[in-house]
């Protein structure tokens, strides 16, 4: 899936067809799931932030306020 490039490594065209095909399937797997959460009356309660300490301080801690306000269930 990779190969030596200089220094680094590149995709083969294999690996490439894989990033690109899993595209496809991350966007299918996240619409299935909003769609069961949303059968089941259930709501996701839990959230991930991640982020480089330059931006964190600036623009994650007030997001994650704001969301603990506005959605108290969220873990």
């Amino acid at each position: 899936l990779l190969t030596k490039d200089g220094r680094g490594v590149r995709l083969t065209a294999t690996g490439r067809f894989l990033v690109e095909g899993s595209d496809t399937l991350i966007s299918e797997w996240e619409s299935l799931r909003a769609a069961a959460m949303e059968a089941g009356d259930q709501v996701q309660s839990r959230f991930g932030l991640g982020g480089f300490s330059t931006a964190a301080a600036q623009l994650l801690a007030p997001l994650a306020a704001s969301l603990r306000s506005t959605h108290p269930l969220l873990q």
